[in-house]
């Protein structure tokens, strides 16, 4: 299995054990040092004050002194629904541009 469909597969698992009903998302992230990071949105009061399903991988990965290679966000609707996966936009594009110090 190629690194794309390894974190594919963790982001899915991870979304059936976290959200086993209804709408559910998560992020997995691959790094320079062979590990994988996995998130998902933290649950808020305030919307203002939300983050990305991926800020939780990737600031684990900064933890470790590690660089994110290949990243990914899935969701899904409900349990019946299909996963769909989103690119990392704005704010965490940023994030894992200004993390990744490999360049």
């Amino acid at each position: 299995m190629n690194i794309q469909q390894n974190i594919f597969e963790e982001a899915k698992s991870l979304i059936r054990k976290r959200y086993p009903n209804g709408l559910g998302g998560a992020a997995a992230m691959y790094s320079k040092n062979s590990n994988t990071y996995t998130s998902v949105v933290p649950e808020i009061i305030n919307n203002s004050t939300s983050l990305c399903i991926e800020t939780g991988s990737i600031l684990d990965a900064h933890k470790h002194q590690d660089i994110i290679t290949h990243a990914i966000c899935v969701v899904r609707d409900d349990e019946n629904s299909d996963f769909k996966i989103l690119t990392p936009y704005g704010t965490c594009q940023e994030r894992l541009l200004y993390w990744d110090k490999s360049n």
